[in-house]
């Protein structure tokens, strides 16, 4: 035939006397690539072009990398894959080279377009025929088939798929006898004769029709799911309308006459059907089953190694890819001869009515669909894996609570089809363990005799298991565990156009393939879809996923929760949380409020809602679940997201009904339990209680907050804070009843007393039980003392930021922030602390004495501007001194002294008038004076005590003077001024003098030579005092012998 290759075979039988030689027979070789592509409507002609290059075993790599060579590639790639890509880049190069200007209308465009690839097309047919011619042939010894040796490959022969053979070959009786056909009366062969006869016919007829309306066919077929019955009704009535214009001897007249010779139609079209359907079986003949085969351990680890070298994978899967494709062509021709019959209405012979003809169109047109899906399946390219595929299954399995279904990352050969990839997987390890079942294998009999019946069994196996009706969802498993994400929802799509709607497993698979694509809502609808098929014992896939792989599973009412639950952790693995929303709200709405797993959805909800930020959604989430510890659990949350969030008022507006202690609770312990300075737990107990108007539980809350800040956050802002808490503490213990305006706080450890200590030592173990916590109430006025003390450190870190550390420490005693205090000069201060505290005052007032002095001595160089004026800073931060800026520089003395008059004036009496003693013996010390003021008071007060200082500091002058004013006040001129409200009189209460003082001032002045005129004027005046005494002392004895005479008498 021209340029064709002609192969024919023939087999030698030797019977032991004479060898003779059968017929020979031709061999059935593969088509050659078409020469032309036609591109369909619904194609793009870059697409037609690369299905026809790109197709399994159609093009050799060596072949299109020829082609490429002679565009500028240079070794493009190995893989038909990498082949097209740079196919494509070199054609659309040229085809921009080519063009004759930028801009093209869509007719030059498509007509240059199928120029370029036509031509690189051509080449690589050029290349193909010249690679693939025959050279040689050979036989394997291991297998026992024959190789076809070519150029660039190798081809192996065969046995043909029975059902083809029954149709090609003239020879019919030979064929029917090798046919899988379960017809044992010999009177029908003939009928199978013409039936074939007559479906060659239509075959040849179709093809003459037009080539591009068969591919349309298909294409309408798997891309449109258009109808078979339909499609073939149209091409019944093209080929009727054609042919009554063709002449007597048209294909009208040749059909009729051919099949006016079939006796039993029916039964014809039902062994076809059969013989077709992979489904019922094998070459087994009704009524037998598989039986056992003992089988030597040799020839097991032989048959565990059958079918795993590469070149077996590819020649099986080249096999399945062929069958499928003469199948497919079969069924089209059988169904578009019945609709060719019912068209024409043609009649039958009585055994053959039209009534059972009609019956078996329905039954073609579903092997149609059948084989067709099997085709493109057998089409298409195995996939290389991503690489985190497989790290991402693990991650599905673990969710769904299921096993490894033992997939591969990527094929080892990159040109992989799906069914060789199926063969090198699970298929292949279950079709080598049927391979030593039934009668397939002999015992302990050489393997490679059986080679040749091998081969078809193995093809017949897979095509029953990858069979679209009966194993679609174990095809979509085998795709999931393989991570042909792509084929397994075009093959679902596929399915699904052709009528055959998937059901609720392989939506599941579906699902789960767009889940690992990143399609998580179409996953979302999906599994939503499949789940109405949950507790369906059909639903093997679905079955296996709720129950798990050990089969131990939850009650039929609870399937389908638990079937909610695994997907939706499968989202929670993606990070969906919107997902995860809509599968827990669909659950919840199904769940038993006491499913086992009705917690944990309304929990799922209330997790996702919250990292939304659905706060109110949240709430009735966390509100609805029945289980207590996860409620606590998700309150606890609740609190503490928006907490970080500063959604303090969204946290005080829920009502927490039913949870009041609860949501107390934990603020509190989150309050207690985390860092101060970072949380603002405080804060938000503050907002509850005052929303609740619980002024009492506020003001314990700030008083603790501002406690825990004392002691745990040091800093000038943590002090402020801590005033801050604490003057809220007191306003609103202010707005509680008096009765109960205290709050308590525990006691340290270290405080308990030691009597308490020593007598918890003294018991039994047995009676210690666990220690009662020792806790102190505070009133009003415990608290505000805090609050001063709190102000006088605020007040320091304002004067100096040096003292930050050290008053931060909660261990600075009152002592020493009082020192520190009068260190600065905040005298005002410092009295108002050491008065709450019962601090003495008067190291304070001698301090400040000390500093009138000091401004008083240096007050010239203050008005001359040599002192430093920053030293008088505390002036201005005193009250009761007057303002600095308002008052001369040369009275900054007398704003000193007039601070130390204002507090002597003020706290003085209150201390037994301690304090001027203080002051009169710090100023004396000093070589100062006593302001006039303060000897006034001091003569009022106790001008005993001023001399008996002035006489310990050796002031003679001044003592004299202050004694002789004395005595006369005692005498009765002027006693006003020394606090005295009677005189020396008979009639009047007794008065004294410090007699002792006085003799001291007499004793000193005698030794003094240059005080001896006021030596002379103290003695005289002494004289005078006594010599009044001795007249007022008779006086009042005669006064008194009076009244007693008059008594008597």
């Amino acid at each position: 035939e021209e340029s064709r290759d002609l192969v024919q075979h023939a087999t030698y039988v030797y019977d032991g006397l004479h060898n003779p030689l059968a017929p020979w027979e031709r061999v059935i070789l593969a088509p050659p690539p078409p020469r032309e592509v036609v591109v369909a409507t619904h194609k793009d002609t870059r697409e037609a072009y690369l299905d026809e290059l790109l197709h399994p075993g159609r093009f050799t790599t060596v072949a299109i990398n020829k082609a490429l060579e002679l565009y500028g590639a240079s070794s493009s790639g190995s893989s038909l894959c990498e082949l097209g890509g740079e196919a494509t880049r070199r054609v659309e190069q040229e085809l921009h080279s080519s063009a004759s200007s930028s801009e093209l209308h869509q007719e030059e465009f498509c007509e240059l377009q199928n120029k370029c690839w036509a031509k690189f097309y051509g080449c690589c047919l050029q290349y193909q025929q010249l690679l693939s011619s025959l050279c040689g042939l050979t036989l394997d010894p291991g297998t026992g088939l024959v190789c076809l040796l070519r150029k660039e490959a190798f081809s192996f022969v065969r046995p043909a798929d029975p059902v083809r053979a029954t149709l090609t070959p003239p020879d019919i009786q030979r064929d029917v006898a090798g046919m899988p056909l379960a017809i044992r009366d010999p009177s029908l062969t003939s009928d199978i004769a013409n039936f074939t006869e007559c479906i060659r016919l239509t075959a040849k007829q179709l093809w003459q029709l037009s080539p591009e309306l068969l591919d349309s066919f298909l294409a309408d077929l798997g891309y449109h799911g258009s109808d078979p019955t339909l499609l073939a009704t149209e091409l019944a009535s093209i080929l009727l309308n054609e042919t009554e214009e063709s002449g007597p001897r048209n294909f009208v007249m040749e059909a009729k006459k051919i099949l006016s010779q079939i006796t039993d139609l029916p039964t014809v079209l039902g062994a076809l059907s059969k013989a077709l359907d992979p489904s019922l079986g094998d070459e087994r003949l009704e009524g037998e089953e598989e039986e056992e085969v003992d089988v030597s351990s040799e020839l097991q680890q032989v048959i565990f190694q059958l079918f795993t070298s590469q070149v077996a994978v590819v020649t099986v899967g080249a096999a399945v890819r062929e069958t499928c494709l003469s199948r497919l062509q079969l069924c089209r021709d059988v169904l578009v001869l019945l609709c060719v019959v019912q068209e024409g209405r043609w009649r039958f012979p009585s055994s053959s009515s039209s009534q059972g003809v009609q019956g078996y169109t329905p039954v073609f047109a579903a092997l149609l669909r059948n084989y067709h899906l099997l085709h493109w399946l057998s089409s298409r390219p195995a996939l290389p894996a991503p690489g985190s595929s497989l790290e991402s299954n693990l991650r599905q399995l673990a969710a769904l609570d299921i096993s490894s279904t033992g997939g591969k990352g990527s094929p080892r050969n990159p040109d992989s089809t799906l069914p060789e990839l199926y063969l090198t997987s699970e298929g292949g390890r279950s079709l080598r363990a049927h391979l030593m079942k039934g009668r397939v294998l002999v015992p302990d009999a050489p393997l490679h005799p059986y080679w040749v019946s091998v081969v078809p069994w193995i093809v017949n196996r897979l095509l029953e298991e990858l069979w679209p009706p009966s194993n679609s969802a174990k095809v979509c498993e085998f795709l999931l565990a393989n991570h042909q994400h792509t084929h397994l929802q075009e093959y679902i799509d596929v399915l699904d156009a052709s009528g055959g709607r998937p059901g609720y497993s392989l939506q599941f698979q579906l699902g789960l393939s767009l889940f690992s694509t990143g399609e998580l809502l179409k996953a979302r609808d999906c599994f939503l879809e499949a789940a109405r098929g949950v507790g369906d014992p059909s639903e093997a896939v679905l079955w296996r996923f709720i129950d798990g792989d050990e089969g131990e599973g939850v009650a039929g009412a609870g399937k389908l929760v638990e079937y909610y639950v695994k997907v939706m952790r499968l989202f929670e693995q993606a990070s969906a949380p919107t997902l995860v929303i809509d599968i827990a709200t669909v659950a919840t709405g199904v769940a038993s409020r006491d499913d086992p797993n009705c917690p944990l959805l309304w929990s799922n909800l209330f997790k996702h809602h919250l990292e939304l930020e659905h706060w109110e959604e949240a709430y009735k989430a966390m509100a609805a679940n029945p289980d207590n510890e996860r409620r606590k659990d998700c309150l606890r949350r609740f609190v503490v997201v928006l907490t970080e969030q500063h959604k303090l008022k969204e946290i005080c507006s829920f009502q927490y009904s039913g949870m009041e202690e609860e949501i107390e609770q934990v603020i509190e312990s989150r309050a207690r339990g985390v860092d101060i300075t970072g949380h603002c737990y405080y804060d938000l107990l503050y907002c509850y209680h005052m929303r609740r108007g619980n002024h009492r539980k506020t003001a314990y809350v700030m008083y603790e907050h501002g406690l825990r800040l004392g002691r745990e956050a040091p800093g000038p802002k943590s002090l402020q804070k801590q005033a801050d808490c604490y003057c809220m503490t007191l306003t609103l213990l202010d707005l509680v009843d008096p009765k109960y305006a205290w709050v308590v706080r525990p006691v340290e450890l270290e405080t308990v007393s030691q009597a308490e200590s020593v007598k918890r030592k003294r018991l039994h173990p047995s009676q210690k039980g666990r220690p009662r916590q020792q806790v102190e109430v505070l009133t009003r006025k415990d608290i505000e003392k805090e609050y001063v003390l709190v102000k006088a450190k605020l007040s320091l870190l304002q004067k100096e930021d040096s003292f930050a550390t050290r008053l931060s420490s909660p261990f600075v005693s009152v002592d020493e922030v009082v020192a520190l205090l009068v260190q600065v000069g905040l005298f005002d201060t410092a009295i108002d602390t050491a008065l709450r505290f019962n601090i003495p005052l008067m190291p304070i007032f001698e301090s400040l004495a000390a500093r009138c002095v000091h401004l008083s001595v240096n007050v010239v160089a203050f008005r001359r501007g040599a002192g430093d004026m920053s030293s008088l800073e505390w002036l201005g931060m005193n009250n009761a001194s007057e303002d600095m800026a308002a008052v001369r520089e040369n009275s900054i003395a007398d704003r000193a002294w007039s601070l130390l008059r204002h507090h002597l004036e003020k706290h003085d009496c209150r201390q037994g008038y301690r304090l001027q003693k203080v002051v009169a013996r710090k100023l004396l010390s000093m070589g100062a004076q006593l302001p006039q003021w303060m000897v006034d008071r001091y003569k009022i007060s106790n001008p005993a005590e001023l001399l008996r200082l002035y006489l310990t500091f050796n002031l003679l002058d001044s003592a004299c003077q202050l004694a002789l004013e004395y005595i006369d006040a005692v005498m009765g001129h002027g006693k006003e001024f020394y606090g005295l409200e009677t005189a020396l009189h008979a009639t009047s209460p007794s008065v004294w003098l410090p007699y002792s003082a006085l003799d001291h001032l007499q004793q000193a002045l005698k030794e003094a030579p240059t005080l001896a005129e006021l030596s002379e004027s103290l003695d005289s005046k002494l004289e005078r005092y006594f010599e009044l005494a001795d007249s007022v002392s008779q006086d009042m004895e005669y006064e008194a012998s009076r009244r007693h005479w008059t008594h008597f008498t």
